[in-house]
């Protein structure tokens, strides 16, 4: 009997460990291939819009909503809302059993976590959207910046203009919003005129 319970204990413990990696590399694998199909409808859609959508358009904007966002989207959004909800149907389960053997705590208990949580969820998720706004909004300037000076690098560098360029890209990635004091979001100096002497 002590080694059934033995073998049953092992083997309880060995599906749990083979359950938990299998289940992870499913949920990323299938996060994945939803970043991947987002990514790729959006390039289809920038591909196929009309000519006056990218005069409008930033080229920098569209390779970060390709390239970062589409990823960023599952990795940040998608994972975590999988888990919520995984932890969702346990913390239902628990509830439910508390309501059935004691109603009266259990009401109790939830009623004070809905007055802290509800107003906390709020408060947060405004802040984090504001956040996530400003970083969306930096990422597009630095790859902006990163495009600009690597395309032009070779005028660039004959007209003398890095420093301004790592200006700007220090701007963009530590100063999204551009409402700090601090010396590395000093407002960023336009290049003065060249004289056409110096590309002789």
């Amino acid at each position: 009997m002590l080694y059934g319970g033995s073998a049953l204990l092992l083997a309880i413990f060995t599906a749990r460990l083979l359950h938990v990696p299998l289940l992870a590399a499913v949920r990323v694998r299938s996060i994945q291939g939803v970043a991947r199909g987002q990514a790729n409808r959006l390039l289809n859609g920038y591909l196929r819009a009309p000519y006056e959508f990218h005069l409008r358009r930033n080229s920098a904007e569209l390779m970060r909503n390709v390239n970062g966002e589409c990823l960023r989207l599952g990795e940040t959004v998608l994972s975590p809302l999988v888990q919520m909800a995984s932890q969702s149907l346990i913390t239902l389960g628990i509830t439910a059993l508390l309501l059935v053997t004691i109603p009266g705590a259990a009401l109790f208990a939830l009623l004070v976590v809905l007055l802290i949580a509800v107003p906390l969820v709020v408060i947060l998720t405004r802040l984090i959207k504001r956040l996530a706004l400003n970083a969306q909004r930096g990422r597009k300037q630095v790859i902006g910046v990163v495009q600009e000076a690597l395309t032009g690098v070779k005028e660039v560098k004959l007209l003398g203009r890095e420093g301004y360029f790592l200006q700007r890209f220090r701007h963009a990635f530590f100063c999204p919003t551009s409402r700090t004091t601090s010396s590395a979001c000093a407002p960023v100096l336009q290049p003065s005129t060249v004289s056409c002497r110096r590309l002789m």
